[in-house]
């Protein structure tokens, strides 16, 4: 274990990471489809003693997403218009109904107590769930436009983008940043939503290095991390998707890497899995916990979602009997310095949690996700080398000690 900590490459991670974040995969979105991606990741798990696997699935739920760039411009005839910036001032609501050409109209506080004929209405206040449903039909009713909502940015200055396919509203809706929220009522503005919810597919791709001992072969350890991201909006910011979770994924490989190269069986199977579909309802990772279920499989499954940053703490979120996988994280922890601490980790661990399977999510952390701002440059290198060894010592442990 000594030695294969030795030969973590924190070179190979970042030029796995390099590649993931590059244009060439637009983002990696399930909406433009991740095919590109899958191929690439399944090259580099291409190597003596893994034996290679993929599992299509198809996502049951509409993907959402843009087929051009949403505008917002005021145009009141008492001064200069001036088109907002997408993102920064103003962005899409992920429940909007698609407005593909632009309409003009005042924008006027909503009042549901009169009519908005033509006009768009401003929300007082953030709308979500049923008040965005309730808010849209009673504005619908009154002949509005569409809605536009109060919505602040991240620390990093965007607003944050979501693939989840969720029934639309009535209405167009745009998030808009408050302070220019503030000065469009009364105001003449120019406005467009055009969304998209089109059907797609994923595929998982896994590399499996075989167990030795046959008593284990039900068990197998399963090491995971999602490649899918959110997609780069479309002539606009693009969505690199490096802590959210490339940088994961640069994990995985680096794992599989010394792992099938270390002249060692591990005891139990081990199955190294890029999944797809964790931005659309963490699509891949069921269909895979169905398959292991199907299987009869009794695995134990370690899923890492944010590798990106580290502020001296790995956290961890543990099903009830995880204790094997909390005690071996333990012991690595203990070994490298790496204290643990819990975290809420709503990534891919949870389907298999939900499905009474042993399993943690762990992630070290990540400085922007679902954000412009999270580019290959914002990785931290040692944050992810530190999950490498991280994991490879929790591997060897729950792998390779039993024999």
């Amino acid at each position: 274990m000594r030695r294969l900590l030795a030969l973590v490459s924190t070179e190979r991670t970042s030029e796995t990471l390099r590649e993931l974040c590059s244009e060439k995969f637009r983002g990696r979105s399930n909406a433009s489809g991740n095919a590109l991606a899958a191929e690439w990741i399944e090259s580099r798990l291409s190597a003596p003693g893994l034996r290679l696997g993929t599992q299509p699935f198809m996502i049951s739920t509409p993907v959402f997403d843009l087929r051009s760039l949403p505008e917002l411009t005021l145009v009141d005839g008492s001064g200069p218009s001036r088109s907002f910036e997408h993102r920064v001032e103003f962005a899409e609501h992920y429940r909007s109904a698609p407005l593909i050409y632009a309409r003009e109209g005042l924008a006027k506080p909503w009042d549901p107590s009169v009519g908005h004929g033509g006009e768009w209405a401003i929300a007082a206040k953030a709308l979500g769930g049923s008040e965005l449903e309730e808010a849209s039909r009673l504005a619908a009713a009154a002949g509005a436009i569409g809605l536009l909502i109060p919505n602040g940015v991240g620390g990093d200055g965007f607003m944050s983008k979501q693939l989840l396919g969720m029934p639309a509203v009535q209405l167009p809706v745009l998030r808009v940043r408050p302070d220019v929220l503030s000065g469009l009522g009364g105001k003449r503005i120019r406005a467009s939503v055009p969304v998209q919810r089109k059907s797609s597919s994923g595929s998982n791709i896994e590399a499996v290095i075989p167990g030795s001992n046959a008593d284990f072969a039900g068990s197998p350890l399963v090491l995971g991390a999602h490649y899918d991201a959110v997609g780069d909006d479309p002539g606009g910011h693009r969505f690199q998707g490096a802590g959210d979770n490339a940088a994961g994924v640069a994990v995985i490989l680096e794992l599989a890497r010394l792992l099938s190269s270390s002249g060692s069986k591990p005891a139990r199977p081990i199955r190294f899995v890029a999944f797809d579909g964790e931005e659309v309802g963490a699509l891949g990772s069921k269909a895979y916990a169905e398959g292991l279920l199907r299987e009869g499989a009794d695995p134990m499954v370690i899923n890492l979602d944010g590798a990106a940053a580290y502020n001296g703490v790995a956290y961890v979120e543990a099903s009830q009997n995880a204790g094997l996988i909390v005690d071996a994280l333990d012991f690595a922890g203990a070994e490298l310095g790496v204290p643990l601490a819990f975290g809420n980790i709503a990534s891919d661990n949870r389907m298999f949690a939900g499905r009474g399977f042993k399993s943690v999510g762990v992630a070290l952390g990540a400085r922007a996700i679902h954000s412009p701002a999270d580019t290959f440059e914002s990785v931290d290198p040692q944050a992810t080398r530190r999950a490498v060894e991280l994991l490879l010592t929790t591997a060897w442990k729950l792998a390779y000690s039993n024999q």
